[in-house]
């Protein structure tokens, strides 16, 4: 979910600008989003999703995908932890 990811970004950032020696906001825009409003927007969209009716396979569908996402995080993250 590109939303999560983005709200990580206050995280991700400085450790981004640190392993590189950047300047704080260098080449990391995209994860401080500047502007924006990172807690507002995960409200609105936790508030969008459980005002839908989903469907049992829905949520079946919905939580295999998240399953399969933080899998596939995990074994792409797992060599880079190992070595940091």
């Amino acid at each position: 979910m590109l939303l999560g990811s983005a709200l990580g970004g206050g995280v991700i950032a400085p450790v981004v600008e640190r392993r590189l020696g950047l300047a704080e906001g260098e080449a990391t825009g995209f994860f401080r989003r500047s502007g924006r409003a990172p807690g507002r927007d995960w409200r609105d969209f936790r508030v969008a999703l459980t005002a839908r009716d989903w469907s049992p396979a829905e949520l079946a569908e919905a939580a295999e995908a998240a399953r399969a996402t933080f899998t596939f995080v995990g074994r792409t993250a797992a060599p880079l932890l190992r070595a940091a």
